[in-house]
């Protein structure tokens, strides 16, 4: 499915996601925090940028079977 990044749900999702980026790197900023603190706002941030990569295109390798070892299927 593909994502309408002009639309007021992208938008908002877009902001928010922006906005936990921020207040995560802020977070992370801090002395004092535990191992698994830093963690979690590690795993925060990416979560934040795999939502908004969604709006990003396919990247799409094309195969070249000419050049395939497999000859199994002849």
């Amino acid at each position: 499915m593909k994502i309408d990044i002009a639309s007021d749900t992208w938008s908002t999702t877009r902001k928010a996601c922006e906005a936990g980026i921020a207040a995560a790197t802020e977070r992370l900023m801090r002395t004092g925090l535990q191992p698994h603190e830093y963690d979690a706002e590690r795993g925060a941030i990416a979560a934040y940028r795999s939502i908004l990569a969604l709006a990003e295109p396919l990247k799409v390798t094309p195969v070249d079977y000419s050049k395939s070892k497999d000859r199994s299927g002849i």
